[in-house]
Parts: C-alpha cells; sequence; structure tokens
C-alpha cells in the first residue's frame, strides 16, 4: 500500500522522516526543490489552473502542447502525473492519455468504464 498525502502537505517533515512510511504529491514548483523521488512521486496539478478547455470542440494546439511539455517534465524525473478537477469528458480523457497521464480522475465512473472498454 502507498500512502500520499495530498494537498496542504508538510513536505520537510515528511523528507526528514526516513521510515518512508508515506509520501507526498508535489506542484510543479516543487520540481525545482529536488525532492526525491521516494518522498514525491507524483506530481499533482488543476486542471482548471493550467487549461481553458473542457472537452467542448478540439482541445486548442497551444493547450495540448503546454500538457505534453507538464507530463514531459514530470516524466524525466522519474514522477507520475495527475491532474484533479479534470472535466468528466471522454475527450479530455484521450488527450490526457495521448499526452502520457498516468491518472484520470473523475465522478462520472460508468463514462470512464465506457471509456476504457475495448
Amino acid at each position: 500500500v502507498d500512502v500520499i498525502i495530498t494537498g496542504n502537505r508538510p513536505i520537510d517533515a515528511i523528507a526528514a522522516d526516513k521510515s518512508r512510511r508515506v509520501a507526498i504529491d508535489g506542484r510543479l514548483a516543487d520540481l525545482n526543490r529536488e525532492t526525491p523521488k521516494e518522498v514525491m512521486p507524483l506530481v499533482s496539478e488543476s486542471w482548471t489552473g493550467h487549461f481553458k478547455w473542457r472537452g467542448q470542440g478540439p482541445m486548442p494546439a497551444a493547450e495540448r502542447e503546454r500538457l505534453r511539455e507538464i507530463a514531459d517534465q514530470v516524466h524525466e524525473q522519474g514522477r507520475r502525473l495527475r491532474f484533479w478537477s479534470t472535466p468528466d469528458d471522454p475527450a479530455v480523457w484521450k488527450e490526457l492519455q495521448a499526452a502520457g497521464g498516468d491518472f484520470v480522475g473523475t465522478d462520472d465512473l460508468d463514462a470512464l468504464r465506457n471509456f476504457l472498454s475495448p
């Protein structure tokens, strides 16, 4: 079982704990802190904080490029990427999947099951 503390997390206290019972999710800004990936294996960001597109019509090219840049930046450090406040829309999930997102957050489990079904 992996325990990941999210939200307002005590980064320095968790980094100092050598027992490594828990880890934290970081933010993009935390990538500059050189926090070991064992302490911060995951980067979580708000979808609405980065993108205006909510799944209607095609994703704007500039936003698609930004999504790929974020995924690449996180993955270059060996971490996983998660967005919160992601629209419950298969078009968004498709773009997230294509960019290399590691998690899909949703409240619409039926729609996600249909999206993931072959």
